[in-house]
């Protein structure tokens, strides 16, 4: 700490503190004074409040300047501490930003996948109406060509295809009871 004057001693004594006091006893003494002594509670005189008050300002100031030079390394410890703190802090946010990070790209390759079924299945049922029209296009061709060329109607055909299909073997269709 810086050498102790005779303007600091009064300083403190004007406080009502000793020498050794930390910067809480010291605020906390000056604040006590200065509810004293303010020009508007101190009723007696308020010019000698005034004086008084100026008194405690200045010996506040001159003790809080001496203190503070000594605190100088218990600050640059303390900052040390917050630093190392605030790193900590810094390095465990990054941490929890990657994994939001992480999730984030998980859910959107889930959706992009998810999206990419739905359109084959899309692509399957538009296939699937493709085929389906043609093989109508293709049967109202048919049943026009027979109708033109021939006096087989299409009730006739359907009818020759279920003959054809309940002639067939039995072993195609096998069932057990």
């Amino acid at each position: 700490m810086a050498k102790l004057t005779s303007e600091m001693r009064i300083a403190f004594q004007c406080l009502g503190v000793c020498p050794g006091a930390d910067q809480r006893a010291i605020r906390s003494a000056w604040k006590k004074m200065v509810r004293t002594f303010h020009p508007d509670k101190y009723k007696n005189d308020k010019a000698e409040g005034n004086r008084r008050l100026a008194e405690l300002n200045a010996a506040f100031d001159l003790v809080c300047d001496w203190s503070r030079e000594g605190d100088e390394t218990v600050n640059h410890a303390a900052q040390n501490r917050n630093s190392a703190y605030q790193a900590a802090q810094s390095r465990k946010a990054a941490t929890e930003h990657a994994a939001v990070q992480r999730k984030k790209q998980t859910g959107l390759k889930a959706q992009a996948r998810h999206q990419q079924r739905l359109d084959e299945a899309a692509a399957r049922k538009r296939a699937s109406e493709l085929d389906r029209q043609e093989a109508l296009r293709r049967a109202t061709a048919q049943s026009a060509k027979d109708a033109n060329g021939s006096q087989t109607r299409p009730k006739d055909k359907f009818l020759a295809a279920l003959n054809q299909l309940t002639t067939q073997p039995a072993n195609r269709f096998s069932f057990s009871l």
